[in-house]
């Protein structure tokens, strides 16, 4: 097989395992944003109120398309 077909193909699997690591961080964040809010909505309505706030920060990551052989730099 041709060299630069197999680096593509490995650029492109390398690129998938980041992505599915992504995902993966993703789905176990916002499990966990929703545990933490459903334990201060019981304790909400077990007692009178809370002392207690919840701050949310995102970060966007830009993200360059590439087209096929395009170099960076």
């Amino acid at each position: 097989a041709n060299s630069n077909a197999l680096s593509v193909v490995r650029d492109c699997f390398e690129k998938l395992e980041l992505y599915m690591g992504h995902r993966l961080r993703v789905v176990n964040q916002q499990r966990a944003v929703s545990k933490m809010l459903d334990t201060l909505k019981k304790q909400a309505m077990q007692d009178e109120g809370l002392n207690e706030a919840v701050v949310t920060i995102d970060f966007k990551l830009n993200a360059e398309p590439l087209s096929f052989g395009e170099k960076i730099g």
